[in-house]
């Protein structure tokens, strides 16, 4: 199937049917997993509202999309925000929801698709909080990586375009380990090398501490220290589903959908 369209090549089993029973669904969220969300349930012809807590649509899509040659990642919110406008789904945009909020909507269902939160280790900052803004200090970087996706390299990139000496430190992975399952890492690696990003490879991080990242050789076992001002870490995500827990003890039909479910990338945000 295709990463944005979960029906692509199994049209028989995952095609919307009209409900047989319409009503009101809310959803909580407006990154891909909720405008996807809302989207299928507007198509089976359900009434669907979506709240989003920011005054803007896309989650954490957009800012990922202002690194280095990611920017048509916005296409994958952009396409579904407008498919809401065609089928008349209610966006509410600066509403942090909570129980009491979704109980006066008077839902028959709620989806929550509230994301994950990162879970970063001390003396590390996390490369969301980075991309949502947060100042990191000048000078060096070390960027410990866990997924081996576009969230280490595409950071790792943008910070070494601007001037710092990044070093890539995989974490008992393989280097872009994720981007390679698509066949998609050669043209990263040669921007990254002409970026001037030093990657180490077949390592295991052992412990992080202010400035400084120790590291063992996952074959000679040799232990050496790196340092430098400024760790930052992509990766180790909880699922931000309190909401839903919340719900649930409520008793209203509420499910967790995309990282609230339970952090993965954003293909399988789209396809829950």
């Amino acid at each position: 199937a295709c990463a944005q369209n979960p029906t692509s090549g199994m049209e028989a089993e995952r095609a919307a049917q009209p409900t047989t029973n319409p009503g009101h669904v809310v959803v909580v969220g407006g990154g891909v997993a909720g405008l996807e969300a809302a989207r299928h349930a507007a198509v089976r012809g359900h009434r669907v509202t979506l709240l989003e807590a920011r005054d803007g649509l896309g989650g954490q899509i957009t800012r990922t999309a202002t690194l280095p040659v990611l920017s048509s990642l916005n296409d994958l919110w952009q396409w579904r925000a407008n498919e809401l406008d065609v089928l008349g789904v209610e966006v509410q945009l600066g509403v942090t929801a909570d129980a009491a909020t979704i109980v006066a909507l008077q839902p028959d269902f709620v989806l929550v698709a509230t994301g994950a939160l990162p879970a970063s280790p001390e003396h590390t900052i996390a490369i969301d909080d980075w991309l949502d803004g947060t100042p990191i200090p000048d000078g060096n970087v070390l960027l410990v990586d866990e997924e081996g996706s576009r969230k280490g390299c595409g950071p790792a990139e943008a910070l070494a375009l601007e001037g710092r000496h990044v070093t890539l430190i995989p974490d008992g992975i393989a280097p872009l380990q994720e981007i390679a399952e698509n066949h998609a890492e050669r043209p990263v690696f040669k921007r990254l090398h002409e970026a001037g990003v030093m990657i180490l490879s077949d390592v295991i991080v052992q412990s992080i501490a202010p400035g400084a990242v120790t590291i063992v050789g996952r074959y000679d076992g040799v232990e050496r220290t790196l340092k430098a001002p400024v760790v930052l870490h992509a990766g180790r995500h909880i699922a931000n589903d309190a909401l839903c827990l919340e719900l649930t003890e409520r008793a209203i039909d509420a499910r967790p959908v995309g990282d609230a479910r339970s952090p993965r990338r954003w293909e399988d945000a789209i396809h829950d």
